[in-house]
């Protein structure tokens, strides 16, 4: 089952996240806003009369549509919530100017410019990085961020 779990994050739900730019490399955003939105939906469908507040079962079990509208209005509520709270906060924390690290931490890492070590210094050495970085060759206008 894990191995299905993941498949559906990693290959179905994270590749609609690139088009619309969402900064995602872990995929946060499908792990816990479409599978949080799917699971609420399948309240609405599969949910036992016994076990719901209003004591309406799913729209598979015969309780016709009233579970998932109630399901449907809490995942549109919070949606706008939270796509309102996001504009309001990252576009306040761009106007700050404080939304990116500097590019030389974005280069080397967080941990090296901030703390001036690695987290995962058994794993791969700051040293180990620069030297790697120094001996790559140099393509103008390709990086790994897109900082327009």
């Amino acid at each position: 089952m894990l191995i299905v779990a993941r498949y559906w994050v990693r290959q179905v739900l994270q590749p609609p996240s690139i088009p619309i730019h969402i900064d995602d490399p872990v995929g946060a955003f499908a792990v816990h806003s479409i599978n949080g939105m799917i699971s609420t939906f399948f309240v609405g469908f599969l949910g036992q009369a016994e076990l719901t507040l209003n004591k309406k079962a799913g729209l598979f079990l015969g309780g016709g549509f009233d579970l998932f509208g109630i399901q449907l209005l809490g995942v549109v509520a919070i949606a706008v919530l939270i796509i309102a709270f996001s504009f309001l906060m990252f576009g306040s924390l761009k106007a700050l100017k404080r939304l990116r690290v500097d590019p030389k931490a974005d280069h080397i890492s967080i941990d090296a410019y901030e703390h001036g070590a690695s987290v995962w210094s058994n794993v791969y050495a700051i040293k180990q990085f620069v030297e790697e970085d120094k001996n790559r060759t140099k393509t103008p206008g390709v990086s790994a961020i897109n900082r327009e």
